[in-house]
C-alpha cells in the first residue's frame, strides 16, 4: 500500500517535472526574442539618430561657410568705406 502512494507521488512528481521543463524549453525562446527585437529597434533607433546627426553637421558646414563669406563681403565693404 505504502508502494504504490510512492509511485503514484514519483508519478506527479515526473509529470509536473517534464510540465516545468516544457514551459522552460518554450519561455526561453520567446525571452531570447523579445530580446533580439527590442535590440533590433536599439539600433534602427541610433542609426536615425546617427543620420540626424549627420545631416545637422552638413547644414552647419554650410552656415559657416556662409559665415565666412558674409564676414569678407562685410571687410571688402569697410574696406571701400575706409578709402572713401
Amino acid at each position: 500500500m505504502v508502494a504504490e502512494v510512492v509511485r503514484v507521488n514519483f508519478g506527479l512528481l515526473a509529470v509536473l517535472l517534464a510540465g516545468a521543463l516544457l514551459v522552460v524549453s518554450v519561455a526561453i525562446p520567446v525571452v531570447g526574442l523579445r530580446i533580439l527585437r527590442n535590440t533590433d529597434r536599439s539600433v534602427r533607433g541610433g542609426v536615425e539618430r546617427l543620420e540626424i546627426l549627420r545631416e545637422q553637421q552638413e547644414r552647419l558646414k554650410f552656415m559657416y561657410e556662409e559665415h565666412r563669406l558674409f564676414l569678407e563681403e562685410l571687410e571688402r565693404r569697410r574696406s571701400a568705406i575706409a578709402e572713401l
